[in-house]
């Protein structure tokens, strides 16, 4: 006989500005206990009201749009167990400061099709060994995202977890404990498979539009620090800082395509590499190099000149180079695959371009490359929504002179860019940070005290 759910019975409140995200929350919840109360709100003031106003054994929160930091320190005041919920603010920070604030797990949207046994877990063990499993269950995904050494950021915090045994053995509710490293769902048998079918459907909603493998940010060439490079499904590249140090043989070949911002060395070292690699490979690959006139003429004057590098635009043959070399119009859209890629012009020491991604589901990043302030651009994107906004952020704000000198920003010129954007965009990465003031441009971000901007990491995984 199927044991009952240890959500039975319990009062749930559900927190998200987007009501069909509230009606998957309620159909995977009472799937499995119908005669649970589920309440919801959209809205920050009505989630205040009802939880002033209720008691509830579990709250279920979202970060971004109902401003769920701010609710999850009302919940805790009132002794209510929390989960948080995220698709945007899917971030090591966020889930450090979920942690601190004792909410009692930090989940993922792409995740909704299996949450049950999350939220049956946060009910069940303790604040501590709660976590532990939480993070065991999801280690390897928030590993995919924010690369395998995130927790290495915040050793000390997490050497907490080390004195921590995870709960193992036993079952309760629909959750089935076999190990400490099985966090399992309701068996097949037990659900049914068309049941199966609905959470598989749930799951793929949230599955990203966009995967976008960061191969490095660095404006700085160290060990451990990769030059900038972004890889878009495996076969579009943005820059090629990194391209051939950090992507192995067979990686190379998927790249078909790659967006140069500007002719500066740590954004196209990795060209010439590649293209000697395919001749030796002997693959028969050719890669498209889009880039802008200037640079485009830069590139094969000064680096596939024959003297610096072969030409490989004529390698193997004049007809069919290894390299094929494209010119874009700013401002016109280049279709490769499902992406609209539009090049627009940016404040730099050289010739420069940022390059706006957009896909069917109208899905949009916005990648910056080496820039300074920039007022035109953003006058020329008002009104297009940006859902990631990757930007330079190579100085400290005391070296400002030096980052107007050389065509970058620094966190406070950030905050000044910011206030051009319109409408916001809905996520800032800082990227291109000096190695060397690293921590010093970390520190001056976490005080602009604004949700959604960090620095990015060499080998994070970005979902928009």
């Amino acid at each position: 006989m199927k044991e009952e759910s240890i959500l039975s019975g319990k009062s749930i409140l559900a927190v998200d500005d987007e009501p069909d995200v509230l009606s998957l929350l309620e159909e995977e919840i009472q799937g499995v206990c119908t005669d649970c109360v589920f309440d919801r709100a959209t809205t920050f003031e009505e989630a205040s009201q009802k939880m002033i106003s209720h008691t509830y054994d579990l709250v279920i929160l979202d970060i971004m749009g109902v401003r769920g930091f701010e609710l999850l320190a009302k919940a805790v005041s009132r002794n209510f167990k929390v989960a948080m919920l995220t698709a945007h603010a899917l971030t090591p920070e966020a889930l450090k400061r979920s942690f601190e604030m004792k909410a009692m797990a930090y989940l993922p949207k792409e995740k909704l099709g299996e949450i049950v046994p999350f939220l049956e877990g946060a009910l069940t063990y303790g604040y501590l060994p709660g976590w532990k499993k939480l993070l065991i269950k999801l280690g390897d995904f928030f590993a995919s995202h924010w690369g395998g050494k995130w927790k290495k950021r915040e050793e000390r915090l997490w050497k907490e977890f080390a004195k921590v045994q995870p709960p193992s053995g036993g079952r309760v509710g629909s959750l089935t404990v076999t190990s400490p490293h099985t966090l399992a769902a309701p068996p097949l048998g037990e659900i049914g498979a068309g049941r199966q079918l609905e959470r598989e459907a749930v799951r793929k909603r949230w599955e990203p539009a966009m995967k976008i493998r960061v191969l490095g940010c660095s404006g700085a060439d160290f060990p451990g620090n990769h030059l900038p490079g972004f890889l878009l499904d495996q076969e579009i590249l943005f820059d090629a800082g990194s391209l051939t140090t950090v992507l192995d043989e067979k990686e190379q070949r998927k790249v078909q395509h790659i967006f140069i911002t500007h002719a500066h060395l740590d954004h196209i070292i990795g060209i010439p590499f590649l293209a000697d690699n395919i001749i030796a490979g002997k693959r028969g690959h050719r890669v498209n190099i889009y880039a802008i006139p200037s640079v485009v003429k830069t590139i094969k004057r000064h680096l596939f000149n024959s003297s610096v590098w072969p030409d490989f635009t004529e390698i193997p043959n004049v007809e069919y180079g290894v390299l094929n070399l494209i010119e874009l119009k700013t401002g016109q859209p280049t279709q490769v695959g499902e992406y609209a890629i539009t090049a627009y012009r940016v404040n730099h020491t050289v010739s420069a371009v940022g390059y706006l991604v957009e896909n069917h589901p109208k899905k949009r990043i916005f990648y910056t490359g080496d820039m300074g302030p920039s007022k035109e651009t953003w006058k020329k994107l008002k009104g297009i929504p940006i859902d990631c906004l990757v930007i330079d952020v190579s100085f400290p704000s005391f070296m400002t002179d030096m980052a107007l000198r050389t065509g970058h920003l620094t966190p406070t010129l950030l905050k000044e860019e910011l206030l051009n954007i319109s409408p916001a965009p809905k996520r800032v990465l800082a990227t291109h940070t000096k190695t060397q003031y690293y921590q010093a441009i970390k520190k001056e971000i976490e005080t602009l005290h604004m949700d959604g901007i960090r620095i990015l990491k060499d080998g994070e995984t970005l979902r928009i």
